[in-house]
C-alpha cells in the first residue's frame, strides 16, 4: 500500500489513474492478495490500457473491452489456416489465466489477434501483466447509415451490358457480405428463405449470438435490397442475381459495437471461399460534426485489423459516408 501511495504522489496529474490504483489496492487487500501483486507502474497503463477503460472501470463491475494480443509474426503474411491456428493458440493461452469473474468472453476472432468481452478490475490486472497482451481498448460504438443508391450510381444502365463471355453484369455467381442490422430473408425480393439453396445463403448474428441474422430494424434489409434485390415486388438492386450473406452486427436501434463489427468482418473473411464472397458492404459510420479529414481521422485497431485481412484476401469493402451532407470531411471508416 505504501508503494502505491508513493506512485500516487508522483502522478497527481493523472487523477483517474490514481483513483484506479487506490480502488485496486483495497480490492486486492480485501481478497488477501499479496501486496507485491497490488503494485503497478503508471507506465504500464500508459502503454497497455486506453484511458476510457480506466475511467469506466471506476464505476462499473465490468466494462466492455477489446484485448489486443501480441503477434509473433505478421498474420497477413501467413496462409489462412496457419494464421487461424497461430491466433487461436495465443487466445487460449491468455484465456487460460482468466476465470469467469475476471473476463466474460464475447468474441474469439479467427483472423484477428484479439479477444473481446467484459472485464473486471481483477481481470484487468491479470491482462496487464500478461506478456501476450499488447493493449486493452474500449469497445466503442458506431451506427448504421444509409441513403438511396441505385439511381445515383446509374447501376440500372449496367444491367443490359455483357462481359467478354457474354454473361450479363448482374452479380450472377457472386456473393455480397452485408454487415449491418441483419437481413429479412423472408422478403420475396431477397428470396423468401435462408440457407444454401436460397438467395440469402448464410449468415450470423453477433449482437444476440443466436446464429439467426434476422433484421429487427430494417436498415440491413434496405441495404441488401439496394445491393441485390431480385425485383420480385419492388425495384431490382445493383446486382440482382447475386447471393447474400447476412451478418448482423447492429442492434434494433442501429447501434453497432466495434467488437461486433470486427466479428462480422472476420466471419466474411474466414468464409470467403466457402460462399464465394466477392465484396463486403457495411453501411456503418462513425461521424464527426464536420466529418473527418486526413488530419482528424481516428484510428480503430480492431476494425482496421479486420479490414486489412479483407484487403489481403482481395475482398473490396464499401463503407458509408455522405449521408449527413458533410461537405468538409467524410465518415469513418470510409
Amino acid at each position: 500500500m505504501i508503494n502505491i501511495l508513493r506512485i500516487m504522489q508522483k502522478n497527481n496529474k493523472n487523477k483517474g489513474k490514481v483513483i484506479f490504483l487506490v480502488l485496486l489496492a483495497f480490492i486486492l487487500i480485501i481478497n488477501l492478495v499479496p501486496k507485491s501483486e497490488a503494485v503497478f507502474q503508471i507506465n504500464d497503463y500508459n502503454n497497455k490500457v486506453e484511458e476510457q477503460v480506466l475511467d469506466q472501470i471506476l464505476t462499473k463491475e465490468k466494462v466492455r473491452v477489446i484485448v489486443v494480443l501480441k503477434e509473433d509474426a505478421d498474420i497477413t503474411t501467413l496462409p489462412v489456416e496457419t494464421a487461424k491456428i497461430t491466433i487461436s493458440s495465443k487466445q487460449n493461452e491468455v484465456l487460460s489465466k482468466l476465470n469467469q469473474d475476471d473476463f466474460t468472453l464475447k468474441h474469439k476472432y479467427n483472423l484477428i489477434s484479439a479477444l473481446s468481452g467484459e472485464i473486471s478490475i481483477i481481470g484487468l490486472q491479470k491482462v496487464i501483466e500478461d506478456e501476450n497482451v499488447e493493449k486493452v481498448l474500449s469497445d466503442k460504438t458506431a451506427r448504421a447509415s444509409l441513403a438511396e443508391s441505385v439511381p445515383l450510381i446509374n447501376a440500372d444502365d449496367a444491367w443490359g451490358l455483357q462481359d467478354s463471355f457474354n454473361n450479363f453484369i448482374d452479380g450472377n455467381g457472386q456473393t455480397i457480405c452485408v454487415v449491418d442490422t441483419g437481413v429479412d430473408y423472408t422478403h420475396s425480393d431477397l428470396g423468401g428463405c435462408f440457407g444454401p439453396t436460397c438467395k440469402v445463403v448464410s449468415g450470423d448474428d453477433f449482437v444476440n449470438n443466436d446464429g439467426d441474422p434476422m433484421d429487427d430494424n430494417g436498415h440491413g434489409t434496405h441495404v441488401a435490397g439496394i445491393a441485390a434485390s431480385n425485383g420480385a415486388t419492388f425495384n431490382s438492386g445493383v446486382a440482382p442475381a447475386a447471393k447474400i450473406v447476412a451478418i448482423k452486427v447492429c442492434d434494433l436501434n442501429r447501434s453497432c459495437l466495434d467488437s461486433d463489427i470486427a466479428a462480422g468482418i472476420d466471419w466474411c473473411n474466414t468464409n470467403k471461399d466457402l460462399y464465394e464472397i466477392k465484396v463486403m458492404t457495411m453501411s456503418i459510420e462513425d461521424i464527426a460534426p464536420n466529418g473527418y479529414n486526413s488530419v482528424t481521422c481516428p484510428t480503430n485497431w480492431i476494425s482496421e485489423s479486420a479490414l486489412r485481412i479483407s484487403y489481403v484476401l482481395n475482398i473490396p469493402v464499401v463503407a458509408a459516408s455522405g449521408n449527413d451532407n458533410d461537405k468538409t470531411g467524410i465518415s469513418y471508416p470510409a
